[in-house]
């Protein structure tokens, strides 16, 4: 996927892949899928690569791999990305970083 300017062009729950331990925390029943998680994460090049269509984007495997409570975006998400922290994001995921950087930019 080709990285527009002022674009943030991946799906959201690749940045969940940044941090496993993390995203699984969130949730008690979720620990026991972390190997499954953490399989699909050492698969792809960055999280931002885990999407090979639309049922292997990283929302659909979320969806199909975590136990109730099955993971709701606003909820988890927000609470994953807290844990995760801004500095393991910029780490993991280039083009994420990039975007956040245009971002902090614009501040300047």
């Amino acid at each position: 996927m080709l990285f527009a300017k002022g674009k943030q062009n991946y799906e959201f729950e690749g940045l969940l892949f940044s941090d496993i331990a993390k995203l699984t925390e969130i949730e008690t029943t979720w620990a026991k899928v972390t190997d499954a998680l953490q399989a699909i994460r050492d698969g792809a090049e960055t999280p931002e690569h885990i999407n090979e269509g639309y049922e292997t984007k990283p929302s659909a495997r979320l969806g199909k791999l975590l136990p109730v409570p099955h993971y709701r975006k606003i909820l988890h998400g927000t609470k994953a990305i807290q844990a995760i922290g801004i500095d393991k994001l910029l780490a993991e995921c280039l083009h994420f970083s990039e975007w956040y950087g245009r971002l902090i930019d614009l501040k300047n």
